[in-house]
């Protein structure tokens, strides 16, 4: 098959039998039954042995990763949690006994909250650090500000411990929402760094795993790829934060003007 030679053009000849994603596609060559051995067809991930397996799973990335020591930990808690407290609290106790660590930081699945209850609950299990607050059709600022904030109980007129992360920009949303092109929505993603750039804000975005990787999800998408590496090495000349859709929220560091000597300024520029 053809290579993807420009930026929002599909390769013009197309695999017979593409073998890849989930649910009804053809097997690998080779395939029989006999690979399901051992697998958990039909198990809930709650089960002893489901527990065994992520577990097993979270292990295995973490040392594929190289995740250091003191590295930060948060909860993307199922779907299932937001109908039934009793997984929430199920998951935050599992997820600290595997990892042998505090959980305290969270993310909705599919950006799924309604208040005050999902955070209240969230507060009652020991979340302080939320991530949630953002749009799950389109990018901006839902909470209209480029900063974190302590929620406040309106109907209850309460003050809270837990701080908000208002996030801006979903890699899913600019892809599968607005139907952006690579390019499309890295000018977007520029825009707001540009902008919170200016008042030394909080930029948080979301990423996918599966948007990082080699497979081609979007027409185009090496070049969106390099082009976020690119905006990983700006990045770490200010103030930024960028919370993944799976369990990692990775901090980059602040860095003072006076500590950035490979930046050079100039005239005119702020």
């Amino acid at each position: 098959m053809t290579e993807v030679a420009n930026e929002g053009k599909c390769p013009a000849v197309r695999p017979a039998r593409p073998f890849f994603s989930s649910g009804p596609c053809a097997k690998r060559p080779g395939w029989t039954p006999e690979a399901l051995k051992g697998a958990l067809v039909g198990r809930s991930h709650r089960s002893k042995p489901g527990k065994a397996k992520l577990k097993d799973a979270i292990e295995r990335t973490k040392k594929l990763l190289g995740l250091p020591a003191g590295y930060r930990l948060g909860i993307h808690p199922s779907w299932s949690s937001g109908d039934k407290d009793r997984f929430l609290r199920e998951e935050i106790e599992w997820m600290e006994q595997v990892t042998d660590s505090s959980i305290t930081r969270s993310r909705q699945h599919y950006i799924r909250f309604t208040l005050p209850h999902t955070y209240r609950r969230l507060l009652f299990y020991g979340i302080d650090q939320e991530f949630s607050m953002g749009y799950g059709s389109i990018n901006g600022f839902r909470a209209s500000v480029a900063s974190s904030f302590y929620w406040y109980d309106l109907e209850r007129e309460e003050e809270s411990t837990m701080r908000i992360f208002p996030f801006c920009f979903m890699d899913a949303n600019a892809r599968y929402e607005q139907n952006f092109t690579p390019s499309q929505a890295m000018q977007e993603l520029m825009h707001y760094y540009r902008h919170i750039r200016k008042v030394n804000g909080l930029m948080v975005t979301i990423w996918h795993n599966n948007f990082l990787e080699q497979a081609r999800v979007w027409c185009g998408f090496p070049l969106f790829k390099g082009s976020f590496v690119m905006l990983l090495t700006i990045a770490l000349s200010w103030s930024l934060l960028f919370a993944t859709a799976s369990y990692y929220l990775v901090e980059l560091p602040i860095l003072r003007r006076k500590d950035r000597p490979f930046l050079t300024r100039r005239r005119g520029a702020p």
